[in-house]
């Protein structure tokens, strides 16, 4: 049942951060690796993550599952970022979408990768 409550929390801070909270000078800056708004749009993921999973394991835990978080969330959006800027794709086109959806599925499933990592054997 951890698990589930779990889930809940890391999806409800990604939306917070990845809808909520992330600003213009993120968005444009992370297609320039090492700028200061996308490290910031995925450092506020690993916090965001190590609040979520602070309740339900140790310290150590939710810190390293926030660091690994973060570091996967960057290049995610770098590798996406990069390819929207060089597609330039409009948000009423089916690329763009998929773009979108590919990146959303790839953030739901490090969710899941940290899950199998924290669940008991």
């Amino acid at each position: 049942m951890i698990e589930f409550w779990a889930l809940c929390a890391l999806l409800a801070k990604h939306t917070v951060f990845d809808y909520f909270v992330q600003t213009s000078y993120m968005i444009k800056d992370k297609a320039n690796y090492g700028a200061a708004g996308g490290l910031l749009h995925s450092g506020l993921h690993g916090v965001g993550t190590f609040i979520a999973l602070a309740p339900f394991v140790s310290v150590s835990t939710a810190f390293l599952c926030a660091i690994a978080d973060s570091v996967v969330h960057y290049h995610v959006d770098y590798v996406k970022s990069n390819i929207m800027r060089k597609r330039q794709p409009s948000s009423m086109t089916q690329e763009y979408w998929i773009l979108h959806g590919v990146d959303q599925t790839l953030h739901t499933l490090t969710y899941i990768a940290i899950l199998w990592f924290i669940s008991p054997l």
